[in-house]
């Protein structure tokens, strides 16, 4: 008879994790052997083994040891507005969180070890958390330039209408901080001293007037009233921020001097007032009223 012709068989592919090179043994028949080493982020810590295609159609060998490589440090994302801190000492494949810094507020993503030793990922879009306008409310002082301000960012306190600062006193920055213990951002800096200007307009007028008025600063009250001899409501005056007192003087008219008739007394000042003379008199006498007998 005639003998059979006989090929070696092909050896099925060698199946092994993502850690081992099996490239040269794509192809190889019974009889061969081909090495295996390590891929690329990983590290062999021995050297490449070889692997024999047997008459079964399979490989037989001892793989490599490979271990895998860590990650470059500071090849995620390292901008201030963002954590990275749970990629560090990540090796090979290894995935890890990258969220938005404290102070800001987006969405997390995920990043991976690349074979080639670097991160691989979509990086996180944040935004700074705006602080509340609660900046103490101090006496003089104008917080409106506070509102909106941002992580990170600050405004200048000034003085409100109707005061200024203190001679020699530069104006006050507070800045948008992260507050650890409440988890959330807020305004933090020092008091504007500021002072209250005195009223200028306005101020009680006229000789029958008595008031301490002079020298009353914003926000504050004096009273302007009739001096003793007359009569009148005593009106409370406050100073307003644009520098004008309010409300205005009282009205005051000279109290009426009490007459008693004794008896065979002629009197002369009928209708006296107070700090006025007798009607029927041709010179003034002082505060009294005088009668003939």
């Amino acid at each position: 008879g005639t003998l059979p012709t006989c090929q070696p068989a092909r050896c099925s592919p060698l199946s092994m994790g993502r850690e081992f090179t099996t490239a040269p043994c794509v192809g190889k028949v019974t009889g061969e052997s081909c090495l295996v080493d390590c891929a690329e982020g990983w590290t062999n810590s021995g050297s490449a083994q070889s692997f024999s295609c047997v008459a079964n159609g399979s490989f037989t060998g001892t793989p490599p040891t490979c271990v895998a490589r860590q990650c470059t440090p500071g090849s995620t994302p390292t901008d201030a507005d963002l954590n990275a801190t749970a990629c560090t000492g990540l090796t090979t494949l290894q995935t890890c969180l990258v969220t938005c810094a404290s102070g800001y507020n987006g969405t997390s993503t995920d990043y991976t070890c690349a074979t080639t030793g670097h991160f691989t990922g979509s990086r996180p879009s944040c935004a700074p958390l705006t602080c509340p306008n609660d900046v103490t409310a101090f006496q003089g002082v104008d917080s409106s330039t506070c509102t909106s301000v941002t992580y990170g960012s600050s405004c200048t306190l000034s003085c409100a209408t109707g005061y200024a600062l203190a001679s020699g006193v530069s104006p006050v920055q507070w800045t948008c901080n992260y507050d650890a213990a409440t988890s959330s951002v807020k305004l933090a800096g020092s008091a504007p001293k500021c002072e209250a200007k005195p009223c200028t307009a306005n101020l009680p007028s006229g000789s029958l007037l008595d008031h301490n008025c002079t020298g009353v600063k914003t926000d504050e009250s004096c009273v302007s009233e009739c001096k003793a001899g007359y009569t009148g409501s005593a009106n409370t005056r406050t100073c307003g921020s644009d520098g004008t007192l309010s409300g205005s003087d009282p009205a005051c008219s000279a109290m009426s001097c009490a007459i008693s008739n004794p008896p065979g007394v002629v009197f002369q000042c009928s209708s006296a007032t107070f700090g006025g003379a007798p009607r029927s008199e041709e010179r003034r006498v002082g505060k009294e009223c005088r009668s003939r007998w």
